[in-house]
């Protein structure tokens, strides 16, 4: 999708390097030793991020980012979809998963400030849900995504991908 989207906007992408975090325990850590590196780095990251409050403290405090609003908003979130028995639904479908009305205002905000500190929330779920004619997870997922070309029509992988390759614009 990067190399998709650098072409329509004439941005060269060779300088876009994917790395595996190691699963989401060891990507805080990953995301520490890029930053003190000062490396440019995004984090992509499965929606249950947003109704995770300790994660989302992880991941800001890695990036040196001042995290209690942030952390509180996840903390209502979470209550949010536990009292609507949406947690799981959430978790697989994103912010369609997401009760109408003040926890869909919520989620969305919060995708839209993660995203100024590049974190990109996946807003469907997980990676996996952006082809879900495809099964299978993690890697072999996404080899078969890959040699499918899934990635280049997909919308919403689209939107996600657009500011990692803006970000080129810049440098």
């Amino acid at each position: 999708m990067a190399d998709t989207l650098g072409e329509e906007r004439q941005i060269a992408t060779e300088e876009i390097l994917f790395v595996p975090g190691g699963g989401k325990d060891q990507l805080p850590a990953s995301l520490t030793a890029l930053t003190a590196l000062d490396v440019s780095a995004f984090t992509i990251t499965d929606f249950d991020t947003l109704y995770s409050p300790k994660y989302i403290e992880t991941l800001l405090n890695a990036k040196g980012i001042e995290y209690e609003e942030l952390v509180k908003k996840a903390q209502i979130l979470h209550k949010l979809l536990e009292n609507d028995g949406k947690v799981q639904q959430a978790k697989q479908f994103g912010l369609t998963g997401v009760p109408a009305g003040t926890a869909t205002t919520m989620a969305m905000s919060m995708i839209s400030k993660l995203r100024e500190y590049k974190i990109l929330i996946v807003p469907t779920g997980e990676l996996e849900s952006f082809d879900r004619t495809i099964g299978g997870h993690g890697p072999s997922w996404v080899s078969t995504a890959l040699n499918n070309k899934s990635h280049e029509t997909n919308d919403d992988a689209k939107v996600l991908m657009k500011p990692v390759v803006n970000s080129l614009a810049n440098l």
